[in-house]
């Protein structure tokens, strides 16, 4: 099997999905496999009643319950 993310899904050069994300116009939050919170757009944050930067790092569960 393959290693490698399939075209559609790499990126430019300089750009991470944690920069694209804080770009997006909705809500949208990159969360990793332990359930932490990598990134999130700035709707995402307003719909949670906090800043981009205070969502990041938490666990999704403490942003949801």
């Amino acid at each position: 099997m393959d290693s490698q993310p399939p075209a559609s899904a790499t990126l430019a050069p300089g750009v991470t999905s944690e920069s694209l994300v804080a770009q997006l116009p909705v809500a949208v939050a990159l969360v990793g496999i332990d359930g932490v919170v990598r990134a999130a757009s700035a709707p995402m944050a307003r719909t949670l009643a906090r800043t981009p930067d205070d969502v990041v790092g938490m666990a999704l569960r403490e942003l949801v319950d």
